[in-house]
């Protein structure tokens, strides 16, 4: 009997699948030098999410000051008081955010523990197996459950594939002996093509990463705002200008609203010095004065060449002249002296090119966010659809096979 079954074995080796004795062995775990590369794949793998990350450390606090920067650069009013309103509730709320992000801070460092143990020694662990994702944070390789500090998405002939994955090991003397320390972590997994496919690398995917394109948005807001409010500022000396440009002087035939301008009588007082020079013996100066003429008022800067306007203004009203062009004044005459109110912009026909810049950068500051946020929609939906070259699909074995 034993020589029947001995050759009925052998009789049916050629059927047999020589592949379920290498199948059936589990794969082994190996050391595995860390050399540059891994240490960057390491890096990338332990870095922190954007809530527990040093961007929002500093943008937290440093938001609503690049904000009023912003506001007091270009005007912008509201969002100075935006800015404002965020400083009031940072110093409200600034202790309870501060202890969540260190709370979040500190469970992430312990979380990572094994990958910067293994970066300090230089050493981790490294099996080729099929991988199979037990969770969003977690795959199996063997039998050895691993854990993954980032989102892990594979493709599906990663579970029969054999890959080459990472991962470390907590130092066994940190682990306390009532607390279980938090188990392999993952460092990267490479697929048989020699494609990373854990975690993402390269210069794209951190510019695609939350903490950019928050930051991204911050910075966008303000800069619109500030923008926006320089664009104002220059459309308004524009509109004078152009007014300035094609205005006559009034005559009988003139009627309200007319381009046409008048002296008429009025008054000007001295509100704050805020600005005198003097180049080659020659002065400028620039005060801040308050116009008056019948039942009209007009706050603003007046300019003059030749004279110094804080001797020669006083806080109590002088009578004055002023050129009214409309309903404003573009100039007014104090003794002898002729000051151009901000009305009549100083920079002459540069202020058309400048209004169209500025509102050609507020619209690219609008559109940013927006491109930047699709940029990275696009790129994650492609990178996850995106088929691997060079991985044939695993064929299933055809039953009665001779191998």
């Amino acid at each position: 009997m034993p020589e029947s079954e001995g050759q009925v074995l052998q009789e049916l080796q050629p059927f047999l699948d020589q592949g379920l004795e290498t199948a059936a062995t589990p794969p082994q775990e190996q050391p595995i030098a860390l050399d540059d590369n891994l240490v960057a794949l390491a890096r990338e793998a332990s870095r922190p999410h954007w809530y527990a990350s040093w961007v929002v450390a500093v943008l937290v606090p440093a938001g609503p000051a690049l904000a009023i920067l912003a506001a007091s650069a270009g005007g912008g009013v509201q969002l100075l008081d935006w800015a404002l309103l965020g400083i009031v509730l940072l110093v409200l709320f600034g202790p309870v955010i501060g202890i969540c992000w260190l709370a979040m801070f500190m469970s992430h460092r312990d979380h990572v523990r094994p990958i910067r143990f293994a970066m300090n020694t230089g050493y981790a662990s490294e099996m080729t197996a099929p991988v199979t994702t037990l969770g969003a944070h977690s795959i199996l390789v063997g039998d050895t459950p691993i854990g993954a500090v980032h989102r892990v998405r594979l493709p599906g002939w990663a579970r029969t594939a054999p890959c080459t994955v990472i991962f470390a090991r907590d130092d066994p003397s940190a682990i306390r002996p009532r607390r279980a320390g938090p188990g392999p972590q993952l460092v990267s997994i490479t697929g048989p093509d020699g494609r990373q496919l854990y975690p993402d690398v390269g210069a794209v995917p951190t510019l695609l990463r939350v903490p950019s394109i928050s930051a991204s948005i911050l910075v966008s807001v303000a800069f619109t705002a500030a923008c926006n409010a320089q664009t104002q500022t220059y459309e308004a000396a524009a509109s004078h200008l152009r007014d300035i440009n094609a205005s006559t002087p009034c005559n009988a035939k003139s009627k309200p609203g007319d381009d046409c301008w008048k002296w008429v009588p009025g008054t000007i007082a001295f509100d704050y010095w805020y600005n005198t020079s003097k180049t080659n013996g020659a002065i400028s100066s620039t005060c801040r004065a308050v116009l008056r003429w019948g039942a009209h008022i007009q706050t603003g800067d007046v300019r003059t060449d030749g004279v110094d306007c804080t001797k020669q203004l006083t806080s109590t009203p002088q009578t004055a002249k002023l050129d009214v062009l409309k309903d404003y004044v573009i100039q007014v005459q104090v003794g002898k002296a002729t000051y151009q109110t901000d009305h009549w912009p100083p920079l002459g026909d540069s202020v058309f090119t400048l209004a169209l810049i500025f509102e050609v950068v507020t619209i690219l500051w609008i559109v940013w966010p927006i491109a930047h946020v699709a940029w990275a929609i696009v790129y994650r939906l492609r990178s996850r659809s995106a088929p691997l070259a060079g991985i044939p699909s695993p064929q299933e074995p055809a039953l009665g096979s001779t191998g």
